[in-house]
C-alpha cells in the first residue's frame, strides 16, 4: 500500500524550550515535544483500488486512501506507546487553511517520559 515511507526526527534546542518555558509554562518538566518524529507516507500507486477491495467499496478517491493510511499509521502508534490524553490534533479531517493535513499527538515512552 506504501511506496515509500519517510520518517525524520528532531530534538527540541535548548533556545527552542527557553522560549517555550518564558511562554507558555514555568517547569521544564511540563515541555512535552523534546523529541519529534514524523512519518510522511507515499502512497503506492494502486494503494485507493486495494483499499477499496479490503474495504469492500466500489472506489476510494487518492485522498481517501491517503487519509486512510494516515489513520493507520497513528494507530500502529498510539497501540505502541501511551497517548498523552488531550494532544490529538486532527488536521486531516479539518486541514489547515492553506491545505495542510496531517495528524499530530503526543506520546509517552516506555520509562513515562
Amino acid at each position: 500500500l506504501l511506496a515509500e515511507v519517510t520518517v525524520t526526527g528532531r530534538v527540541k534546542t535548548v533556545p527552542s524550550t527557553l522560549r517555550k518555558l518564558l511562554r507558555d509554562v514555568d517547569d521544564v518538566e511540563a515541555v512535552r515535544d523534546v523529541l519529534a518524529l514524523r512519518l510522511v507516507l507515499a502512497p503506492s500507486v494502486g494503494a485507493a483500488a486495494e483499499l477499496a477491495a479490503s474495504l469492500e467499496q466500489p472506489t476510494l478517491s487518492r485522498p481517501e486512501a491517503e487519509a486512510l493510511l494516515c489513520y493507520a499509521a497513528y494507530k500502529q502508534v498510539v497501540t505502541r506507546w501511551r497517548e498523552e490524553p488531550g494532544r490529538f490534533k486532527d488536521f486531516v479531517a479539518r486541514p489547515k487553511p492553506n491545505g495542510y493535513q496531517s495528524l499530530h499527538t503526543n506520546v509517552r515512552l516506555p520509562d513515562d517520559r
